[in-house]
């Protein structure tokens, strides 16, 4: 319910604002576990098929 109503309140779609809360939560780790995380997320955006 928060997400949707943070969506509300910010003109948002859902996925943006958990895009944005995500962000902000890796942006808030100490810089070793960010870099997995982050490198994690690239792999996976390297094998995504393109639209």
């Amino acid at each position: 319910m928060a997400i949707k109503q943070i969506g509300i309140v910010e003109n948002k779609k859902n996925y943006e604002v958990i895009n944005e809360l995500v962000e902000k939560y890796i942006n808030d780790m100490p810089d070793t576990k960010k870099k997995l995380v982050m490198e994690f997320v690239r792999q996976v955006q390297r094998n995504m098929p393109e639209e």
